[in-house]
């Protein structure tokens, strides 16, 4: 949504988007049973802002520069 309205986005998927997030969900399984004591931050993308992200606060937003390390 937007202040002129409403936009619309038409999205095909493959075998390759399924590929893909089979490969996303693998490697979060591997973190979860790694027992880890710090989750690897993942800040390359638009929702890791003050703007998007109600947590920001608590780790990017935490240490002056931006978060070195995971959380």
């Amino acid at each position: 949504m937007h202040p002129k309205g409403v936009g619309r986005m038409d999205i095909v998927r493959d075998e390759g988007h399924t590929e893909w997030l089979r490969q996303k969900v693998l490697g979060l399984c591997h973190i979860v049973e790694s027992e880890m004591t710090k989750y690897p931050l993942g800040d390359d993308g638009w929702w890791c802002s003050e703007k998007w992200c109600p947590a920001w606060t608590r780790c990017k937003g935490a240490i002056i520069g931006g978060a070195s390390n995971g959380i």
